[in-house]
């Protein structure tokens, strides 16, 4: 029987997979990339853009039932159309999770700021800009279960949203800014999950983690000023924000596999299948512990 207390797996999602401490005073540090397909819809000349960014994690156990962890993920596009219209988007998020672990139980609370600003310009005309910040709060209980090298975990998330929007039109020497738009709003997100995967022996003290993640989110509006109509810039270009009682799944797949007992590799797929468009995404980690 391999050891398992070696593998943890962390989600994109503020929510902890396979919640299995390391060991007293381990540290992690992972650092990586992170690459997403993000549509748009059809009215313009852009359908899609593609982001990218860098990625860093740092976990502590201070013991072997409380680990710390704190997260930050950026991307960034800039892409150019053939008639002269430009979209560049920058997303910025941070979390900060704290995980305290009882038998098979990872109980867990985190705090998550995300940040998007989306830009659209057009020859010489003033761009139109969307700024996006949602700070949110989760809760999610999870439950291990180990069948030989199998771990399946049925998990439950409670994640509370606030979200800020402004719609800006910003001139072509950026000394004068237009609030066209704002809203503020709440949501509540209940979420559950269910993952399963396999822990493969290569060598001795070698192993590799292999497995999927199945997710269903239930959005629910909250106290907050409602939304009925989506955000139109000057292009006429809609933008969809995902603040409404429209519910939506998750799939992804992960493997990570340990190099040595020091170093490690992670590489995982995602894909959200959102109710306007599916939301895809890949990363890869490179981490160390000690």
């Amino acid at each position: 029987m391999c050891n398992l207390n070696r593998f943890t797996y962390h989600c994109f999602l503020p929510v902890l997979m396979l919640g299995i401490t390391t060991g007293a005073n381990a540290v992690e540090i992972k650092v990586g990339q992170s690459h997403s397909d993000l549509p748009l819809d059809q009215s313009g000349t852009l359908t899609s853009v593609t982001p990218s960014g860098t990625s860093f994690s740092l976990a502590h156990d201070f013991s072997e039932s409380v680990r710390v962890s704190l997260d930050y993920i950026n991307w960034e596009d800039t892409h150019f159309s053939r008639k002269a219209n430009s979209l560049k988007i920058d997303s910025q998020s941070y979390a900060a999770t704290l995980t305290y672990f009882i038998e098979n139980f990872a109980i867990s609370g985190n705090y998550t700021y995300w940040q998007s600003d989306y830009r659209e310009s057009f020859l010489d005309l003033p761009s139109s800009q969307h700024k996006t910040y949602a700070p949110s709060y989760g809760l999610s209980v999870g439950y291990g279960m180990f069948f030989d090298d199998w771990v399946i975990e049925p998990s439950l998330l409670v994640q509370y949203n606030e979200w800020r929007y402004r719609d800006v039109m910003v001139e072509q020497n950026e000394m004068a800014l237009t609030l066209l738009d704002a809203l503020e709003d709440e949501t509540v997100v209940l979420s559950g999950l269910l993952s399963a995967s396999k822990i493969i022996e290569i060598k001795p003290d070698t192993y590799l983690l292999a497995g999927g993640v199945i997710r269903w989110n239930e959005l629910f509006q909250g106290d907050g000023t409602k939304q009925t109509n989506k955000f139109v810039s000057f292009a006429g270009r809609k933008s969809y924000p995902h603040n409404t009682d429209d519910d939506y799944a998750e799939l992804s797949v992960f493997v990570t596999y340990d190099i040595t007992p020091e170093w490690m590799v992670e590489l995982d797929s995602s894909v959200a299948f959102l109710p306007h468009d599916n939301v895809s995404s890949v990363s890869w980690r490179i981490g160390y512990r000690f």
